[in-house]
């Protein structure tokens, strides 16, 4: 791993790479979004565009799918969610008939609706159409829809659901928090989203007798500390899924999802709650099956300490992991379906 300047003067809270992994966008407390392209032909990151884009600390960063164009959200504690659109425009150099191409970002449109800090904010897979979801600090997953990609400055909020449990409070401003989402990746299955919000994991699936609202079936109440990220990992033929978590309690935990009903079932919704024996689970409804399982297959605290950031690899077989000992841990499943840690990363000095 070789590390390069930044240029930041504060604090990163977020880097995503592009679709192709040719572009890299960092976001930081300085305001400011810097877009970085790897050159052909020395292999280094040089900084292509840096602008201002909110009034406080910017924490998510998300590319959207390549078929939508060059789109790029981010997310601020300043309330507002901002989609960007990379455009190209030609200009003369010195006034040589040489034309470089200029790479440029303009605001193509605000969502405001959080009205508290936002956390995370995120672009759903391709097959779902042109989806945002976004978590702030009032707790609710918001998901908008923009019904023309050719016109991505028109968004129309969906859906808004209170991830707090009923007969929990809402957090407290002062006190630390943090949220976190991500979409099931699976094309064959119904849209599922996995949520986070502080200590609490939960899954929320499409109800399709209820105009395609999404319920939650399901709370996880396994970790001790804040939930740093969440990861869902791509499926690639797997008969089950694959979810990873980053907590403050310094453990990085991998979750077997069984049972997410098939595209286009038909069956009914139950409604009443579900009783299970792992009281760290609590089950809502249960849509089109009642099979839908999370069990807990892998749990490491290699990092001793606190665990900020996972990601899966494209084929969703390994999984990346940093934490406060500053290293990057890749972990991959044994044939007993327990991860291990198969290489540490660290910078090069």
């Amino acid at each position: 791993m070789k590390p390069f300047i930044t240029g930041h003067e504060d604090l990163v809270h977020d880097i995503k790479y592009d679709y192709y992994g040719r572009q890299l966008a960092t976001c930081s407390s300085d305001l400011m979004i810097k877009i970085f392209t790897l050159s052909a032909s020395t292999n280094e990151w040089e900084l292509t565009d840096s602008f201002k884009a909110h009034d406080s600390n910017i924490v998510s960063l998300d590319w959207c799918a390549p078929e939508f164009g060059r789109l790029l959200i981010s997310g601020s504690y300043d309330g507002l969610v901002k989609i960007w659109e990379e455009t190209s425009t030609t200009k003369a150099i010195n006034n040589e008939s040489n034309n470089n191409n200029k790479r440029n970002w303009q605001l193509m449109a605000k969502l405001s609706d959080t009205r508290s800090p936002v956390f995370n904010c995120k672009f759903s897979p391709s097959f779902l159409g042109l989806n945002i979801g976004v978590i702030g600090h009032d707790s609710q997953l918001r998901v908008y829809y923009c019904s023309d990609p050719s016109n991505v400055s028109s968004w129309e909020l969906k859906e808004s659901y209170n991830l707090i449990p009923e007969g929990f409070t809402q957090p407290v401003a002062h006190l630390q928090s943090d949220y976190s989402l991500d979409w099931c990746k699976s094309k064959f299955l119904e849209e599922t989203l996995v949520c986070s919000c502080l200590d609490l994991l939960s899954f929320m699936q499409k109800d399709p007798s209820n105009n395609n609202k999404l319920v939650k079936i399901l709370d996880l109440y396994d970790h001790n500390g804040l939930i740093r990220e969440v990861a869902w990992a791509p499926s690639m033929g797997r008969s089950y899924e694959l979810v990873a978590t980053a907590c403050q309690d310094g453990y990085v935990r991998i979750f077997k999802v069984t049972g997410i009903s098939s595209n286009g079932s038909d069956e009914t919704l139950k409604k009443e709650e579900h009783e299970t024996e792992n009281k760290m689970q609590k089950y809502y409804k249960l849509y089109n099956s009642q099979n839908f399982k999370v069990e807990l297959i892998s749990k490491n605290n290699d990092h001793k300490g606190e665990v900020w950031s996972v990601a899966w690899n494209l084929t969703g077989t390994v999984l990346s992991s940093a934490g406060d000992d500053g290293k990057i841990r890749l972990w991959k499943q044994s044939h007993m379906d327990h991860f291990q840690c198969v290489s540490v990363i660290t910078p090069d000095k």
